[in-house]
């Protein structure tokens, strides 16, 4: 009976100690990534066009490498979605792009 409770418990502590692949919020896409000007001047920043809905995403944390204003490059990113829109103050009422904090990225 002992033995069979121990095993029981640690059968039950390994599951719950296993890291899941799906984290809340992380999400995949493949788009064409763009630089949309400079956001301090009402720009969009570096962005990505989506393939699947064609939805601007605005990037944060690019890693360096894609970091140039002629960039034009067909990328997949994982990405975490922080819930947030960008600001869009020359154009009252407008939504701008979801605000989205880039894991990894890589050109296809």
């Amino acid at each position: 009976m002992k033995f069979s409770l121990i095993l029981l418990l640690a059968l039950g502590m390994l599951a719950s100690c296993q890291k899941s692949n799906t984290e809340p919020g992380a999400s995949t896409v493949t788009g064409q990534l763009k630089y949309g000007g400079d956001p301090n001047a009402d720009g969009l920043g570096y962005y990505i066009v989506t393939d699947s809905t064609h939805e601007n995403l605005h990037l944060q944390h690019l890693p360096a490498e894609f970091k140039h204003t002629d960039v034009n490059a067909h990328v997949a990113i994982n990405f975490f979605d922080t819930g947030r829109t960008l600001g869009m103050e020359a154009l009252p009422g407008v939504t701008g792009p979801r605000i989205v904090v880039v894991k990894s990225i890589r050109k296809l």
